[in-house]
């Protein structure tokens, strides 16, 4: 498994406001669901339920969640990684 340096990634772009469209998101929140598009992020509070599902066929994604933080939320199934543990592709 390969380690990613963001700010090498980055760099390999010379073209400003030009954006690489890769697809749409929706984060369902119980005070209702947001879209979130190609460049675009959204920062979902601590502690707020929150479920994300891919709005087109390829959607690429950054979630950064404290270590603690379930892949399940509050619920232990078979889906449910061990908190600290590295998900890697699903």
């Amino acid at each position: 498994m390969d380690v990613v340096n963001l700010s090498d990634k980055f760099g390999r772009f010379s073209d400003h406001w030009s954006p690489k469209v890769k697809g749409r998101l929706r984060i369902h929140l119980r005070d209702g669901d947001r879209e979130v598009g190609p460049g675009e992020f959204i920062i979902v509070p601590r502690l707020t339920e929150h479920c994300q599902a891919a709005l087109t066929d390829e959607v690429h994604v950054v979630l950064l969640d404290p270590r603690t933080t379930l892949n399940t939320g509050n619920v232990a199934n078979e889906r449910t990684v061990a908190p600290g543990t590295h998900l890697g592709r699903h």
